[in-house]
Formats: C-alpha cells, structure tokens, sequence
C-alpha cells in the first residue's frame, strides 16, 4: 500500500475482505490473473475499514486508487 493513495491486495481465494482505507475516494477494480481480465468495482469511500467482495472461484488481485 501506498497509504491514502494506493492499495493492492491479493485475494487468494476470493471471498470477501477488510481494508482500512485512509480518508478519500478511490476506484477499485479487480484482475483476474487466470484469464488476464480487469474488472471495475466502481468507488469506494474511505475513512476505515471496508469490506469488499470478489467471487470464490479463484484468486483475484484487487487494487484501488484514490481519485484526484
């Protein structure tokens, strides 16, 4: 994580998670590393801790960017 601009996580079984997010407003997506696809998730608020889902079938590399 780059704290307030940038967070990466790996889901290594996808599912739902927690993020504590810094104050902002970020876009998160998610890639699929099995086929290559990237997905938007839409926005995101911050301002502490999120739960976000991705589905169970396999890993998923989420990343959120905050907006300018």
């Amino acid at each position: 994580a780059e704290t307030g601009q940038q967070y990466v996580i790996y889901a290594a079984v996808g599912g739902s998670f927690t993020v504590n997010l810094a104050a902002g407003r970020y876009n998160a997506s998610r890639y699929d590393p099995t086929d290559g696809t990237e997905t938007s998730l839409g926005g995101v608020t911050g301002g502490g801790t999120r739960t976000l889902s991705v589905p169970t079938n396999h890993d998923y590399v989420v990343y959120l960017l905050r907006n300018p």
